[in-house]
């Protein structure tokens, strides 16, 4: 209830992670979600509609997938 900004990886499926992603959606916080490009297909439909950053899970993919969620911070902060 206190986060400013939630940030979750949801592939592999976590109902508990899942349950916690809507009642961040439902008090309204921005969220964003973290998928291993590998397991792009496995994106629910419904949640391809928000703010979803895609990642490569390497040595090389940890800079982009850091510069992703900077921008990604600084859109939802300039809000």
């Amino acid at each position: 209830e206190t986060a400013q900004i939630v940030i979750a990886e949801i592939i592999p499926a976590n109902e508990n992670v899942f349950y916690e992603v809507g009642y961040a959606h439902a008090l309204k916080k921005p969220t964003i979600l973290l998928v291993d490009k590998k397991d792009r297909q496995k994106l629910p439909f419904d949640l391809s509609g928000f703010r979803v950053l895609f990642y490569e899970n390497s040595i090389g993919g940890k800079r982009k997938v850091q510069e992703g969620l900077e921008k990604h911070l600084q859109a939802i902060l300039s809000e």
